[in-house]
């Protein structure tokens, strides 16, 4: 079985692809990568050149979407040379040329580029982009998010599209003992919600703080309120947290990296998504998937993150957002077992359960060509 992946350069599929995708899909198959792709595979402990691995040195050309063409060739003529049984992109390229299943995998490193086409003046750029997609089989997504967003303007039917997230790392359930280090490092050993919002977004951090204050008030509780970003806050959210009447139950960090800000989150009493895009959406997963209870903004149309619920609260009513706050501190053991839900369903978002997803949509599309 020969699966060549389109894959030259794609930020989100590269994570995909780390650290043991390819172990898990290699079972049988032969994947196809261009060369700069040699890095991925030997960073997994995988010999290039193998019955399994096939490594193509052509440099990668322009297409007219502003990306390069597969392993620089015509994909017809790059299909029929290595007897390809099926053709995974993350770059949208197609052919009407060949006859074999053609999968494509759309990621926010795509979405710019997409949109940016709805231009009047691109409008036979948009209609080119629309036959070339018309020629896919089978579209993945990245997030639901991306999925309502990007369905709609290409009108891609739900029963051709599905959503695989990134996986949850193995073995990301930080120790007791760390935990405990993160909160006497930034709270003083006392818990805490981290707030995973936008620091620039000025009315999620006015409603958040308003419900924070009732939270306050009716539970009496010396709980905190964390506000960590790879970004600095603005002058207006310096403002509003100056002028906070529960100032000295705020915490805000310096800007920390990605391994900092998942500590945070490890040992935070439960995390808060006041907006759910593409990242978050992500972020929330990872969250939930290592056992922090979640809440999150209800946002119409998102509500399937396919592992787990949690709670949801109208992100512009306060009263709301207290409410959930209150639920969770109040009831331990509604919150012992979103723990363990979230543990469990992080489980099947690992590596072989990832990579299980593509071999099982790969297979349908196989089988109903008649590729056995």
């Amino acid at each position: 079985m020969h699966v060549i992946i389109d894959a030259v350069s794609n930020n989100r599929f590269d994570q995909q692809l780390n650290p043991g995708f390819l172990k898990n899909l290699l079972s049988n198959w032969t994947v196809i990568f261009p060369d700069d792709k040699l890095s991925v595979v030997t960073n997994n402990g995988i010999e290039p050149e193998t019955e399994q691995v096939k490594i193509y040195p052509v440099p990668g050309k322009k297409s007219r979407f502003g990306k390069k063409n597969i392993f620089g060739q015509s994909i017809p003529s790059l299909c029929i040379e290595l007897k390809a049984d099926i053709l995974f992109s993350p770059f949208l390229n197609t052919s009407t040329e060949v006859d074999i299943p053609q999968i494509l995998f759309i990621s926010s490193d795509l979405v710019s580029a997409i949109e940016n086409f709805s231009v009047p003046k691109r409008w036979l750029e948009l209609a080119a982009l629309k036959k070339q997609i018309a020629n896919a089989d089978y579209f993945i997504f990245s997030s639901h998010y991306l999925k309502k967003r990007i369905s709609s303007f290409l009108q891609i039917r739900e029963e051709r599209s599905t959503v695989i997230h990134e996986a949850v790392a193995q073995n990301t359930v930080v120790e007791l003992t760390a935990n405990e280090r993160i909160k006497e490092k930034y709270t003083g050993s006392r818990e805490y919600f981290l707030y995973c919002g936008n620091r620039s977004d000025n009315e999620a951090i006015i409603n958040m703080l308003r419900g924070f204050s009732a939270f306050k008030k009716r539970q009496q509780t010396n709980m905190l309120l964390v506000f960590a970003d790879h970004q600095p806050g603005t002058p207006k959210f310096t403002e509003l947290i100056n002028t906070y009447k529960f100032r000295d139950s705020i915490v805000i960090t310096k800007e920390l990296d990605e391994d900092e800000i998942r500590m945070l989150r490890s040992a935070a009493y439960a995390a808060i998504f006041p907006l759910l895009d593409d990242s978050s959406e992500s972020a929330l997963i990872r969250t939930a998937g290592v056992g922090i209870p979640v809440l999150c903004a209800d946002i119409p149309g998102y509500r399937n993150l396919d592992i787990f619920s949690p709670l949801y609260f109208n992100p512009d009513q306060p009263e709301d957002i207290n409410q959930q706050m209150g639920l969770i501190f109040k009831n331990e053991n509604k919150r012992k077992e979103m723990v363990q839900q979230g543990i469990m369903a992080g489980a099947d978002f690992n590596w072989p359960g990832r990579v299980t997803r593509y071999r099982e949509i790969f297979g349908k599309h196989l089988h109903r060509a008649g590729i056995p």
